[in-house]
């Protein structure tokens, strides 16, 4: 067996009592010496203790020639008794490589003492009948077209690939035409490329079609339809659009603008053909929905205000007159009889009423609140909304980003908010 260059060797040998012959450890962890054609190398060689009495011992071998004896010695002492011995030996008569394969030139070709050497190339030309003159098969495209091609690196390759990189072929050579191309019968070619062959009735165009089988006669020329499918054609759907266009005008004729974006006409009917038509301006109207229009809005103001002067009219002109202050008395009383003015007892029934509504809002304010806390999410009591408030201003601690409140007592935790930031919080909401 041969050896390479940098491959890693792996030994296993036994220590034993030298009177015994039983396997025990040695004294110590015993040593390797790597030797190269009978000289100690400087490569490591590492020893381990794989059970009682038997060790490993491993080296990288270091460059070597063919030919070169590795030998691995080992160094022990066993109850007390020292010894040394070589445990492994190998000689690198071939070239390998790093895969184990062997790396060597061919020097005879042929049966074991009867192979030919080899004077020249790494093989020989042993098979004259089946090769050229130029040492080639005479099967290659070579000796085929008996001229070497000068294609472009690749494009051969390629071509074929093109070509007959198929699973299952339809086609074959028999399928494109015997004729030259862009000739009667002929691929049709744009420059050197085949151009995408037409699959259409063989027929001649002229500038101008007069017929096309099986659709109407184009009378004229033809572009891409607009507003499709509304109209039969782009030449209907304008002339919709004129129609229409016609008739705005029509009506906007009727008006007459005398300031820009304002309309100077008269309001015949305010919303239909039975409204009254208008004989004057329209403004805002004034006092709706009270009356039906200003002018009636104003004729009962008119008429309230009669109704006041009337009134006056009564009063006593002069007041130092007896018989007219008698009179104007006369009419405060008959006015007052007509008032409806609460007894002396309705008004202290009222006031008691007013009191015990005052002593309750009283005691309410005065009463201890029994300690409580809504759950959160649910609408709270007054006295639960009260308790909010006060221990998140005085009882609380944060912790990070979260405050808790604390009960009255101080210690125990009435509810929880979370913050949105430990040092600089903008907002906050309740957890508990």
């Amino acid at each position: 067996m041969s050896i390479r260059s940098a491959q890693s060797i792996t030994a296993v040998f036994t220590t034993r009592n030298a009177l015994s012959g039983v396997g025990v450890n040695a004294d110590s962890l015993p040593t390797g010496t790597l030797y190269v054609n009978g000289t100690a190398d400087a490569a490591s060689v590492t020893v381990t203790n794989i059970t009682t009495g038997v060790y490993k011992a491993a080296v990288t071998l270091p460059t070597l020639a063919v030919g070169d004896v590795a030998d691995l010695r080992i160094n022990a002492t066993v109850g007390a008794v020292a010894d040394n011995g070589v445990v492994w030996r190998d000689t690198k008569d071939l070239v390998i490589d790093a895969a184990g394969l062997v790396d060597a030139n061919t020097v005879k070709v042929g049966p074991t003492g009867s192979g030919t050497a080899q004077t020249a190339g790494d093989i020989p030309a042993r098979l004259p009948a089946a090769l050229t003159a130029n040492g080639n098969i005479k099967a290659s495209l070579v000796e085929i077209l008996t001229t070497a091609l000068t294609e472009t690196s690749g494009l051969l390759a390629g071509g074929f690939k093109k070509f007959f990189n198929v699973a299952t072929p339809t086609g074959t050579v028999n399928s494109l035409p015997d004729a030259v191309p862009d000739a009667s019968g002929g691929l049709p070619v744009t420059g050197n490329r085949l151009t995408a062959i037409p699959v259409v009735a063989h027929v001649t165009l002229v500038d101008t079609v007069t017929t096309y089988t099986g659709n109407t006669p184009q009378t004229g020329d033809a572009f891409a339809r607009l507003g499709a499918p509304a109209g039969a054609s782009v030449s209907a759907d304008v002339a919709a659009v004129k129609v229409d266009s016609v008739a705005v005008k029509l009506q906007t004729d009727k008006l007459a603008f005398t300031v820009t974006n304002q309309v100077d006409a008269n309001v015949l009917d305010w919303k239909s053909a039975t409204a009254p038509a208008m004989t004057g301006d329209a403004f805002a109207r004034l006092g709706a929905p009270a009356g039906a229009s200003v002018s009636a809005d104003v004729a009962a103001v008119k008429a309230d205000t009669a109704a006041v002067k009337l009134k006056t009219d009564n009063l006593p002109s002069d007041p130092a007159d007896a018989s007219d202050i008698a009179a104007l008395f006369a009419a405060i009383a008959s006015t007052l009889a007509g008032l409806s003015i609460p007894t002396a007892a309705q008004n202290r029934a009222e006031m008691d009423s007013n009191s015990t509504k005052l002593a309750a809002i009283a005691t309410l304010f005065t009463t201890a609140l029994t300690e409580s806390y809504n759950v959160d999410g649910a609408a709270p009591t007054p006295a639960q909304a009260l308790f909010v408030i006060m221990q998140r201003l005085t009882e609380f601690a944060i912790s990070g980003t979260t405050i808790t409140a604390k009960k009255l007592d101080g210690s125990t935790t009435a509810f929880t908010l979370t913050i949105d930031d430990a040092t600089a919080p903008t907002s906050s909401t309740r957890a508990t």
